[in-house]
C-alpha cells in the first residue's frame, strides 16, 4: 500500500490535517504480511521509507510519527500530481502481490487540461498495470472529474466524503475492502443468446479491477436489445485460474426509475 499525501497550497490546513488523520487510521487498519509506505509531496516528494517496510507494531509508530512531523505545506507550493505517481511504479513486482496506490487530493493542479491527459497516459504506460490507483477526496472545492478518471483508468475508483470527520472512517474502510484479493488479471466475455444483438461492457478486460473478497465487482454496459446472455469472468490466483459464469436474464428486470 502506498499512501500519497497532496500538501501544496491548494490544500488548506484544516484539510490537510484530515488527510493525515485518515492515513494514520488506515495504516491501522492494515495486517501482518501488509507492507506499506507514505509519500507527502508538494513541489517536493518526501518517504516515509526508501523501501516499502511490513506493516507492525514499530512501523506504525514510527509511521504516526513521521505524519506528525509533516508539516503543512508552504506558499507558492505547487502541485504536481503526476510526477508523485511515477515515484510509486516499483519496478519488480511478484505475480502474488497487489499494489495499490491512494491519492489523496483535491485534484487541483497548475498543469493544462491536454497537458493533465498526455501524463496520464504516459503515467499508464510507465505503469502496465503494476499499481492500482485509487484517489480520495474530503470536503468542497476539489477537481472531482480528474480525481474519478485518474483512478478509473488505473483499475481503481474514487472515494469521496463531504464532511472531514467522516474521512478518516471511510478511508479506513476502504482499505478493509482491499485486504483480500481474490483474483487478477481479469478478463470478460460475453455469448449472447441472439447473435444479431450487440452487447457491450465496460471497463474494458485491460482495465478491469481485481476481484475482492469484500467488495462489489461493477461492470457496466449497452445493448441494442435485451437479449439474454452469459458473462464469463476470468482472473488468476496463485498460480490457479478463476471462472466465474453468470446468467443475465432481462426477463424479470425492473423499470429503470426517473433518476436512472
Amino acid at each position: 500500500y502506498y499512501f500519497l499525501i497532496d500538501r501544496s497550497n491548494s490544500i488548506d490546513k484544516n484539510r490537510y490535517q484530515s488527510f493525515r488523520r485518515a492515513v494514520s487510521r488506515a495504516i491501522g487498519c492494515l495486517r501482518e504480511g501488509d507492507q506499506f509506505n507514505i509519500i507527502v509531496f508538494d513541489s517536493k516528494v518526501v518517504r516515509f521509507s526508501e523501501i516499502n517496510v511490513p506493516f507492525n507494531r514499530k512501523n506504525q509508530e514510527a509511521a504516526d510519527l513521521f505524519l506528525e512531523k509533516q508539516n503543512h505545506g508552504h506558499y507558492g507550493a505547487a502541485t504536481d500530481i503526476y510526477a508523485s505517481l511515477s515515484k510509486v511504479i516499483p519496478v519488480n513486482v511478484n505475480d502474488n502481490e497487489a499494489h495499490t496506490a491512494i491519492l489523496i487530493s483535491d485534484g487541483d493542479s497548475h498543469i493544462k487540461v491536454d497537458k493533465q491527459r498526455q501524463m496520464i497516459n504516459a503515467w499508464l504506460e510507465a505503469n502496465r498495470g503494476r499499481v492500482t490507483l485509487y484517489t480520495a477526496a474530503v470536503g468542497q472545492g476539489n477537481n472531482l472529474a480528474i480525481l474519478d478518471l485518474l483512478s478509473t483508468v488505473s483499475r481503481g475508483s474514487l472515494l469521496y466524503s463531504d464532511t472531514h470527520t467522516g474521512f478518516p472512517r471511510k478511508l479506513a474502510k476502504l482499505v478493509i475492502s482491499l485486504r483480500s484479493p481474490i483474483a487478477q488479471e481479469m478478463s470478460l466475455s460475453i455469448m449472447s443468446s441472439d447473435p444479431s444483438s450487440e452487447i457491450e461492457l465496460y471497463p474494458s478486460s485491460s482495465r478491469l479491477p481485481y476481484l475482492f473478497s469484500d467488495q462489489p465487482f461493477v461492470l457496466f454496459g449497452k445493448a441494442e436489445k435485451l437479449s439474454d446472455f452469459n458473462l464469463l469472468l476470468q482472473g488468476r490466483n496463485k498460480n490457479h485460474v478463476l471462472s466465474i459464469k453468470k446468467s443475465i436474464s432481462f426477463g424479470s428486470a425492473k423499470t429503470g426509475t426517473r433518476s436512472l
